[in-house]
């Protein structure tokens, strides 16, 4: 039996052999009820040191679990970062190669330069790359940089993108860098 038990004990009512007074009952059935609850509440917080105890235990087993895949989660972070930075990387790389394709007066490599464009679309779209639409549209602080403003040449380009600086690009619908336009104001 433990100390707590003991003590509880000594708190029960003693039997006066028949020369109990009605002031003796009430005190015998308040000790009851007051040895019951204290029995009671004794038994509840047993009950929660060991759900306590569970809670510790559960958190020790699974806490280095737990902080395995926090690390995990910033590790894939960090790698999606550095690929979207590459995706950037490449495509700006590839359109730099066009113009300069473009501005050169060499055929074969305008020929070059579109069909690595081509191809580079086309493995955009299968990873879900999208251009931001530019050229005509109404920026969009969610997808275009303003740059600077210029006058339009006629009223239909009035507050519309009328030069991109430098393409913006959606990853599976979220911003991968916004498109960095000039509007006609």
């Amino acid at each position: 039996m433990s100390e707590i038990e003991e003590r509880l004990r000594s708190f029960e009512p003693v039997e006066l052999n028949g020369e109990a007074s009605a002031d003796t009952d009430f005190a015998d059935q308040f000790l009851k009820v007051f040895t019951r609850m204290a029995k009671a509440q004794w038994k509840t917080q047993k009950k929660a040191d060991l759900s306590a105890q569970k809670v510790e235990e559960y958190l020790d087993e699974h806490g280095d679990l737990i902080d395995d895949l926090k690390r995990q989660r910033a590790d894939l972070e960090d790698e999606n970062e550095q690929f979207r930075g590459f995706i950037l990387e490449v495509v700006d790389l590839i359109e730099g190669f066009r113009e300069t394709a473009q501005a050169s007066e060499n055929s074969d490599m305008r020929s070059a330069a579109d069909t690595m464009r081509r191809a580079l679309q086309s493995s955009m779209e299968k990873i879900g790359l999208q251009p931001i639409p530019t050229i005509g549209q109404v920026p969009d602080g969610a997808y275009h940089f303003v740059l600077d403003t210029t006058d339009p040449e006629d009223e239909s380009e009035r507050d519309k993108i009328v030069e991109v600086v430098e393409q913006g690009y959606t990853l599976r619908g979220e911003v991968l860098r916004k498109a960095k336009v000039i509007v006609a104001k």
